[in-house]
Order: structure tokens, then C-alpha cells, then sequence
């Protein structure tokens, strides 16, 4: 009987054991995927077409170095209206706001045509700024399967 019970509590403990250990394994795993599924933003944002009969919207980034620290961007957008009052009430042909990218990490949402860009945002070196025009629920605007966009490469030299 005492043999019963020592074995049953080997063997408990041993399940214990390897179940913490796959957990561990499990979440690494899972913060790995995560991690390739940033560095693959692009190709995972949930996306919304530009209906076929309308106009289609466009978007051009021109940067402007400011004076004190960093860019000013300005969005030249056509056939697009800001909206930030109607954001998360669904998704209205040519409206939304612009979602900034600095080198393919999520930076802001702009609810304008002017964003500012301070040097303590970008690495040393040369940065990829990409904007990419949103809908109200918060995906993508798309014509033929690609994004509505423009991207611009910024220099941090200080």
C-alpha cells in the first residue's frame, strides 16, 4: 500500500513537472509567433477594398525637417475625408484617418494632414516612415488588393 502511494505521488509530481514545463515551452512559442507576426505587420492588418464605383482615394507623404527636433509630415490626400468623430462607427467609403508606421512598427493614428515626428521616435540612421490610410473600424483602405499608402525614408543623424 505505502509503495501505492509513494509511485502515485512520483508520478503526480512528475506530471506536475512536465506540465509546467510544455507551458513554458507553449508560451515561448506563442511570444515567438508574436514576434513574427509584428515584423510582418503588412501582411496581417485587416484590410477593407475601396468600392469599385467610386472615387479612389490617394495619399503622398512629403516630409519637412523642423527647425527643433525631428520632421513635420504633411499628408496630401485626394478623394479622402478625416473623420475622427465617426472612428469605431463603421466604415464610410474615402473616410477615416492615417495610421504612421516608423520602420513597420505601429506609431500613431493622425486625424489630420500634419503629423510631427520628433528624432527620439527614430533609430540612428535612416527610418522608414510609412502612412497608410484607415478606415473608421480601424483596417486598411485597399484598391486591388494593396494598401493606400505612401512611405518616405527619414535620417536621425544626431
Amino acid at each position: 500500500m505505502k509503495k501505492k502511494l509513494i509511485a502515485s505521488i512520483v508520478v503526480f509530481i512528475a506530471g506536475f513537472i512536465a506540465a509546467f514545463i510544455l507551458m513554458g515551452y507553449y508560451n515561448s512559442w506563442q511570444d515567438t509567433e508574436g514576434a513574427d507576426a509584428q515584423t510582418s505587420d503588412s501582411t496581417v492588418r485587416p484590410v477593407t477594398a475601396v468600392p469599385e464605383h467610386g472615387p479612389v482615394p490617394s495619399i503622398t507623404l512629403e516630409a519637412f525637417v523642423d527647425d527643433l527636433d525631428g520632421y513635420n509630415l504633411h499628408f496630401v490626400t485626394e478623394n479622402f475625408t478625416f473623420t475622427p468623430g465617426l472612428i469605431g462607427e463603421g466604415s464610410t467609403p474615402n473616410t477615416g484617418y492615417a495610421t504612421v508606421y516608423i520602420n513597420g512598427m505601429r506609431q500613431a493614428r493622425v486625424y489630420n494632414t500634419w503629423y510631427h515626428i520628433g528624432y527620439d521616435a527614430l533609430v540612428q540612421g535612416q527610418n522608414t516612415i510609412e502612412v497608410v490610410l484607415t478606415t473608421n473600424d480601424h483596417t486598411d483602405w485597399v484598391v486591388n488588393d494593396s494598401p493606400i499608402q505612401d512611405a518616405v525614408i527619414l535620417e536621425r543623424t544626431e
